[in-house]
C-alpha cells in the first residue's frame, strides 16, 4: 500500500507543483482489509479449534404447524474464550452467568464439496458444538468490525444449553 499525493504540472515553468490540500491524495493498491482478514484467519488456525455448527430447520405442514425439525451441520474454525469484566461492562451483560462465553468466528465459511462451493454464515440461534460435545447456543452478536465495508470477524455471546461450566 502506498500513498499517492496529487501533483499538478506547471507547464509554463516546467515544474511539478504539489497541492497543499490534505484531501488531494489516494491510496495505491490498498490491501489492508484483505490483509486484516488473512491475519484473522491465521490467528484462527493457530489458536482456534474445529467446531460443528448445528442449524435447526423446521418443516411446516399445510396448516402452518411444525411437522418436523432437522439439523443441518457444518464445520468451522473458531476461538472460544471466557468473559472478562470489560466484556460484561461494554456489552451490558451484567453479572457473570454460569455457562456464558464469547466466540470469535469468520464472517463467511466456504466449504467445497465435489467442486461446488457452499458458503455458510454463523448466525444467532445456531448451536455450537465443541470438542467435548458440549452444546452452546449463539445468543447474541456482540461485535462485527469492518474495514472499508469488508467484515473481518464476528464476536458472539454463547450460552451453554445444559447450563454447564464455561470450560
Amino acid at each position: 500500500m502506498g500513498l499517492v499525493i496529487t501533483k499538478y504540472e506547471d507547464s509554463i515553468n516546467n515544474n511539478v507543483v504539489f497541492d497543499i490540500s490534505k484531501f488531494d491524495y489516494s491510496y495505491d493498491g490498498d490491501t489492508f482489509p484483505a490483509d486484516a482478514a488473512t491475519d484473522f484467519d491465521n490467528v484462527l488456525l493457530e489458536m482456534g479449534d474445529i467446531y460443528n455448527v448445528l442449524r435447526p430447520s423446521d418443516t411446516d405442514d399445510a396448516m402452518g404447524d411444525i411437522s418436523a425439525t432437522a439439523n443441518s451441520s457444518f464445520r468451522i474454525y473458531a476461538i472460544k474464550l471466557g468473559l472478562t469484566k470489560k466484556d460484561r461492562l461494554i456489552h451490558n451483560i451484567g453479572i457473570a452467568v454460569t455457562g456464558l462465553m464469547k466466540v470469535y468466528v469468520k464472517p463467511v465459511y466456504t466449504l467445497t464439496s465435489a467442486g461446488v462451493d457452499t458458503e455458510y454464515v454463523v448466525k444467532e440461534g445456531d448451536i455450537f458444538v465443541d470438542k467435548n460435545s458440549k452444546k452452546w447456543r449463539m445468543v447474541k452478536i456482540l461485535h462485527e468490525p469492518e474495514i472499508e465495508q469488508e467484515e473481518i470477524y464476528k464476536k458472539f455471546l454463547v450460552q451453554s444449553i445444559n447450563l454447564g461450566g464455561s470450560k
